[in-house]
């Protein structure tokens, strides 16, 4: 027998059904408790709640200016109460620029998405 599944989960405030307790946390709170000082590349895929996580790791992204690949899904985004552009936004304040991969080069991304879900790489760029 094949199981088909889309790789999705989430978390909500009921219990599983095999009783797990999952412990959360910030990114900054994670990154001082495990005393991790550096971070060059983060993927970020929490199916809609990826505002959620930025602004947890304000301070660690800032200081770090890793790399980030961070899924942007409309549809998901909105049932997490966020937008794409809630996400851009934010990322722009902090000197980003986004692409999205086309077959065998980056490409700008240009908002509104032509697609429903696109994964986006987000560059720093320093201010001169």
């Amino acid at each position: 027998m094949r199981w088909r599944t889309s790789g999705s989960a989430n978390l909500n405030d009921e219990q599983s059904a095999d009783g797990a307790i999952v412990a959360l946390t910030t990114l900054d709170n994670f990154c001082e408790n495990n005393d991790i000082k550096r971070l060059d590349f983060m993927k970020i895929d929490v199916e809609g709640h990826e505002e959620k996580v930025l602004q947890g790791g304000k301070r660690v992204i800032r200081e770090n200016r890793p790399l980030l690949l961070i899924e942007l899904d409309p549809a998901r985004l909105k049932e997490g109460a966020s937008s794409v552009e809630k996400i851009i936004e934010s990322l722009t304040e902090m000197g980003d620029v986004f692409y999205q991969a086309n077959r065998s080069s980056l490409v700008p991304l240009f908002l509104p998405m032509k697609s429903s879900l696109l994964n986006v790489f987000c560059f720093h760029i320093e201010a001169h």
